[in-house]
């Protein structure tokens, strides 16, 4: 931090904040990603085979409880992510 300040990088904070919002937006979609294709192997008829569909439409195909599950499974992702990111600060 020291470092940071002797070389006198005034936009520090921008910096971590646009480090965090990437690291954040790339966790969020590598969860929805594992999730999509988690269902593509467990189900049998396969809703989700198209390759042009994009990830937000394969989002809206998922019903409610599917949707509620890849809900909490990136809540927890991201608090993982928000721990990381504190103890990164911390030290």
């Amino acid at each position: 931090m020291l470092g940071i300040i002797r070389i006198k990088i005034s936009n520090f904070v921008e910096l971590c904040k646009d480090e965090i919002f990437v690291y954040l937006k790339s966790t969020v979609k590598q969860t929805i990603i594992e999730y999509i294709s988690q269902l593509d192997d467990d189900s049998n008829p396969n809703p989700y085979d198209d390759n042009n569909v994009r990830l937000i439409d394969q989002v809206k195909q998922l019903k409610i409880q599917e949707f509620l599950h890849l809900l909490s499974r990136v809540l927890t992702n991201v608090r993982t992510m928000l721990g990381r990111v504190k103890v990164a600060i911390v030290k």
